[in-house]
């Protein structure tokens, strides 16, 4: 074969050249779109996306391109980048129907609402008649209907699912809306009946196999609940949640025999894989089943067998610490370390045992250790979440935010690090975020019941109380007698004043036959009865579940408390005369004896049954701050002797809580700020999470000290407040805006708290100081000069400061009097 010249070779070339520099974008955006097409005529839908992104570099508005990139993606899972490409087709061709419907059909998946009606309804005008447009629809009202607690509106649209469901049978939408629909109305076996048609069409769909698990459980059926929760045990090996879920079941019908089994088969058939968790969860499993030597013997067994397994020594040391065999198990930690070299498995131990040196107190060793992890690997979750914590504790929220964000990319299911994230989130103030973290957590534990009773309590503070019922009874299919559930379920009744549910709620912890679930019981029937204002049978009761019990001091105290709360306290006196009668020395009815002295004035006799009790035990700090609030009642001639109780008190008790709080309180009075906000530092480091605490010292910060570093810290500290009602908690919160230069903040906070503190010269003080800054100079002077009023001879700077402002203020309006009608 004759080759060709080199210049016919070049001339080649620059024809090529020139041929393709005559194409316009178009037409060369083109040519790729119909190499893509052969692409996937070929089965080679990889290469095929190439060439379309090669299509978008030409001509972003390639429709059919565009129309062939999203529906490949999302044939191939990419769910979310599907959705983007979705996206992008409809903002360019806003009638593009397909498009529409995909988006829609998504975020239904997604269970994003808001994004269905604004794709959907959109699809709705365009072609109301269409069968997939109908069903797109169908969801939309079933949502709205849902919102508007509409419960004849949700049955009209279920009649409507189930009609479509004749002409579109694999629509799996469908029938998740007649599941849904039929299970509200307490229909379980017709929901049932949905669920398992939704399962032919997709056998392995979580959300499904999940819906079927809780029915059958309400059904009663707990064979074949266990028989589902091994089967998804099975189809989802990554899912971390669901062998406790699994265990806990077997523990609610009493065979723990059967789980032990079953963990022990699942062991001994388990692959390299999953081999060490299989362990771990055994062993875990007799730890709380069986016991420590139990726990301990197996892996004993284990180590004799497989040798000096580095995983299984870590995991004995652990028991040994929590067992209290502190020193061994930090020693054998320290030997595994010395043993090991670098990687991943010596990181781990590493961490292991930064966790035993916090706890026993070394933190300079577990710091040091976690800096060693992360400097090898910075992306190590353990030491990460450890770094996280002492950020929080040290209100570098922020940073702890950034830490827990890479933990949570390398491990997305962590529930400590999203528990830890919400932490930092509530400090910050930012309690809607903490929510949905503690959401999350509680979903990724597999709704076990610490994560939900965490989640479930901001729910209760923020009063979302249907909400609340919703999650604790979630939790209450995987772990139908967890006492810890039912008592949090039985107080978001009684919240709701749902009487007969909270009932039933008791009847369920009595049901139970444990003496704890049956005191609790007690207590909610005691509570329910009160708030349904039968205030007269929660005493009767409570007097007769103290006499059945032997002389249960809880219970007689509650008896005391509700004669107390009803304004009869000479009847708690009498009560608690005929206890002592019998029981003379019971320390803690002699203790609420001397309460209802107090109650009913008679502080002289209280007084004397402080110190008595006082005498006898001088831990018993609760008698100590009540015997100072009766000295403190009687006014200046007892102030000395409270400071001498209050410094008696402290020498007893040196870190009690209550009484360095009485002890800052004092100090404030008389004007020590500097010792007072030493104590407030304290009682920080001791109780970080205790709005009063944190209220008191943010407020001390950003009144005593004018600095920038201490007006830096209180902000920091005060973050938590933003969100709080409370009107000291708002003055605090809003005063440190002002020192901000935020006037317009500050004033949002500072108008309602000094209208609920109208007898505090401070928060008045605060608010004409705002009025001032934002020039309403006369709201400022009247607001000033309430201040000075109610602060009469107050020494604190504060109040020089408000008489100078008036006397400007005065002096202003004189020189520039307000026009009439100003």
């Amino acid at each position: 074969m004759t080759r060709p010249t080199a210049p016919k070779v070049l001339f080649a070339l620059v024809l090529a050249l020139g041929l393709a520099a005559c194409q316009s974008a178009e037409e060369r955006a083109e040519g790729y779109y119909q190499s893509a097409l052969s692409l996937m005529a070929e089965g080679d839908a990889d290469r095929a996306l190439v060439e379309l992104r090669n299509v978008f570099d030409l001509d972003g508005s390639h429709r059919e391109a565009r129309t062939l990139y999203a529906t490949t993606l999302l044939e191939q899972g990419e769910t979310t980048q599907a959705y983007g490409q979705f996206l992008r087709l409809v903002e360019q061709y806003p009638d593009d129907l397909p498009a529409l419907l995909a988006l829609s059909r998504t975020a239904i998946e997604r269970q994003d609402w808001a994004e269905l009606r604004r794709h959907g309804n959109r699809a709705r005008a365009l072609d109301p008649d269409d069968p997939e447009v109908q069903a797109v629809a169908v969801n939309i009202d079933y949502a709205d209907a849902l919102d508007a607690e509409d419960a004849p509106a949700r049955r009209d649209v279920a009649r409507r699912a189930a009609a479509l469901s004749e002409t579109r049978p694999e629509d799996m939408q469908l029938f998740r809306i007649l599941a849904d629909s039929a299970l509200r109305d307490g229909e379980l076996e017709t929901a049932l009946g949905y669920v398992d048609e939704a399962l032919l069409l997709a056998p392995t769909d979580r959300g499904i196999l999940n819906t079927r698990t809780s029915l059958l459980n309400q059904l009663g059926r707990a064979d074949e609940v266990l028989e589902m929760m091994r089967k998804m045990v099975t189809l989802f090996p990554e899912d971390e949640t669901l062998l406790p879920t699994l265990v806990r079941l077997y523990a609610a019908r009493d065979d723990l025999d059967g789980a032990e089994a079953y963990l022990r088969d699942r062991l001994e058939n388990a692959d390299d894989a999953i081999r060490d968790g299989a362990r771990d969860q055994l062993v875990a499993f007799l730890l709380e089943a069986r016991g420590t030597d139990a726990a301990l013997a197996e892996l004993d067994g284990a180590l004799a067998a497989e040798g000096s397994d580095p995983a299984l020594r870590s995991l004995r040391a652990r028991i040994l610490f929590n067992a209290g065999e502190a020193e061994a198990a930090v020693a054998e930690m320290e030997s595994l370390l010395e043993e090991a070299g670098a990687g991943r498995r010596a990181d781990e131990d590493r961490i292991v045992l930064a966790q035993m040196l916090r706890e026993t107190g070394n933190v300079v060793g577990a710091q040091r250790l976690v800096a060693q992890v992360l400097e090898a690997d910075s992306t190590q979750v353990g030491a990460l979440k450890m770094e996280a914590n002492w950020r929080i504790e040290a209100d570098e929220t922020d940073a702890a935010i950034s830490l827990l964000r890479t933990a949570l990319d390398g491990a997305p299911q962590d529930v400590e690090a999203m528990t830890l994230m919400a932490q930092a989130h509530l400090r910050n103030g930012d309690r809607d975020l903490a929510r949905d973290l503690l959401s999350l957590a509680m979903q990724a534990s597999g709704t076990a019941p610490t994560e939900t009773r965490r989640y479930a309590a901001l729910l209760i503070e923020a009063e979302r109380y249907l909400l609340a019922e919703e999650v604790l009874i979630d939790a209450l299919r995987g772990a139908p007698s967890e006492m810890s559930l039912l008592i949090d379920l039985g107080d978001v009744y009684i919240r709701l004043e749902d009487w007969s549910r909270a009932a039933q709620v008791e009847a369920q912890l009595r049901r139970s036959g444990q003496d704890d679930a049956a005191r609790a019981a007690d207590g909610l029937q005691a509570r329910r009865l009160a708030a349904e204002g039968r205030t007269d049978e929660a005493i009767s009761f409570l007097e007769d579940v103290a006499a059945e019990n032997g002389g249960d001091v809880a219970v007689q105290v509650a008896v005391m408390r509700a004669r107390l709360a009803d304004g009869d306290a000479a009847g708690a006196l009498a009560y608690a005369d005929e206890v002592l009668a019998e029981e003379p020395d019971n320390l803690v009815m002699r203790f609420a004896r001397t309460t209802a002295l107090a109650a009913m004035d008679d502080l002289a006799g209280a007084e004397a049954g402080y110190r008595a009790i006082l005498a006898e035990n001088d831990q018993f700090e609760n008698a100590w701050v009540a015997l100072l609030r009766v000295l403190n009642l009687q006014g200046a001639e007892r102030a000395e002797e409270a400071r001498a109780v209050l410094a008696e008190g402290l020498e007893a008790m040196p870190e009690a809580l209550n009484l360095l709080w009485a002890q800052a309180s004092f100090l404030e009075q008389t004007g020590d700020l500097d010792g007072a906000l030493e104590i407030y530092e304290r009682l920080y480091e001791r109780a970080p999470d205790q709005p009063v605490v944190v209220n008191n010292l943010a407020s001390l910060l950003s009144t005593h000290r004018q600095d920038e570093a201490a007006l830096e810290r209180a902000a920091m500290v005060a973050r938590r407040l933003r969100d709080m009602p409370q009107a000291p908690f708002q003055d605090t919160y809003g005063w440190i805006a002002y020192r901000q230069g935020d006037y317009g903040t500050a004033l949002d906070y500072l108008e309602p708290a000094a209208a609920v503190l109208r007898a505090d010269p401070m928060a008045q003080y605060h608010l004409g100081a705002t009025y001032q800054a934002l020039g309403r100079d006369t709201d400022a002077l009247a607001q000033l000069r309430r201040a000075v009023e109610l602060a009469e001879d107050d020494p604190r700077p504060q109040f020089d400061d408000a008489r100078s402002r008036i006397d400007a203020l005065e002096a202003a309006v004189e020189a520039d009097p307000p026009a009439p009608g100003e």
